[in-house]
């Protein structure tokens, strides 16, 4: 590519240093940027506009896919650490909101630099629009493929889940702007059971194969138990919400734990030893054995700061 649109390129590539969120420290910008994104699909479902179980997985998915830069951004630019804010503040809200937004349209900037630098398109600037001739997508029939032919047992689990999810409101408690719920072993293991259909399916792999520090039998084991955790999380906020909770839950918007209690909750709720899951835990940790490019799909714990480490829902 010529210097010019490389110059483009580190121009675009540093848009998001205008944010302010990039002003504020990690826990504090993350957690706005991740409750944000938690709002996307509570809009969806508290104004009545889901759809279909297969339309919100999607929606989830590419909610999941568009947070990577964003987290990306802020963990190279934001100072580390800070204390976790605990309630809605308008101008980070808005600053989450068109990071968000940049996010979006930065993905086809992204895909549009890396296929030209492999040289499978040609770019060049018109005015203020850059152009690419040659085709980016020769073929896109496979794109909703597991969508369409894996239901993960979604047709099943939907009247299963919905007995789980009145066992779940039963047990939430608003205050204010707040809420709490049950979270123990037996709502845990009521949850895996009535959850199975959907989540049982997804670990095909076979169980009794090793990795050093773990099996596949009880990295499944603690992954179910992190899916349900945070199925839990989200269904009681979407009761609190309903039951009228100030600002929908807002300010608890997120699972925040200590690293410690992690460990000893998914101990407990698993079965698995303690040894193995902080192995896994760890693995799970965004940024964690020293990925430089993380993606929250791969590792979907946040460490918020030294201490505090988000759950979050893939």
């Amino acid at each position: 590519m010529s210097e010019e649109l490389r110059a483009v390129e580190r121009e675009v590539d540093a848009h998001h240093l205008a944010n302010p969120l990039i002003e504020q420290p990690f826990a504090r910008a993350g957690w706005y940027f991740l409750a944000f994104c938690e709002e996307l699909v509570m809009r969806e479902i508290v104004q009545q506009r889901a759809g279909t179980a297969h339309e919100l997985a999607a929606l989830a998915d590419n909610i999941i896919v568009h947070a990577k830069w964003p987290l990306r951004w802020l963990r190279l630019a934001c100072s580390p650490g800070g204390e976790v804010p605990r309630g809605f503040h308008d101008g980070m809200y808005e600053a989450a909101w068109r990071l968000s937004e940049l996010s979006m349209r930065y993905l086809d900037f992204e895909a549009a630099f890396t296929y030209a630098t492999s040289g499978l398109v040609t770019l060049t600037i018109d005015g203020s629009r850059i152009k690419s001739s040659g085709s980016m997508r020769m073929d896109g029939r496979f794109d909703a493929y597991d969508r369409l032919t894996q239901d993960f047992g979604v047709a099943a689990a939907e009247e299963v889940a919905k007995s789980f999810s009145e066992r779940v409101a039963a047990s939430v408690r608003v205050r204010g702007a707040s809420f709490d719920y049950d979270l123990n072993p037996k709502t845990v293991q009521a949850g895996l059971e009535a959850l199975g259909p959907t989540v049982n399916d997804r670990f095909s792999l076979p169980k009794d194969w090793a990795l050093p520090r773990f099996t596949l039998r009880e990295f499944a084991q603690v992954a179910r138990v992190l899916w349900v955790v945070a199925f839990i999380h989200f269904q009681a906020r979407v009761i609190a919400a309903l039951s009228g909770c100030e600002a929908l839950g807002y300010s608890r918007a997120l699972i925040l734990m200590e690293n410690g209690e992690l460990v000893q909750r998914i101990r407990r709720y698993s079965g698995v030893g303690e040894d193995a899951v902080k192995a896994i835990v760890g693995d799970l940790t965004y940024g964690a054995r020293e990925q430089a490019n993380p993606d929250p799909a791969l590792q979907p714990i946040i460490p918020l700061s030294s201490l505090l480490s988000r759950c979050h829902l893939t």
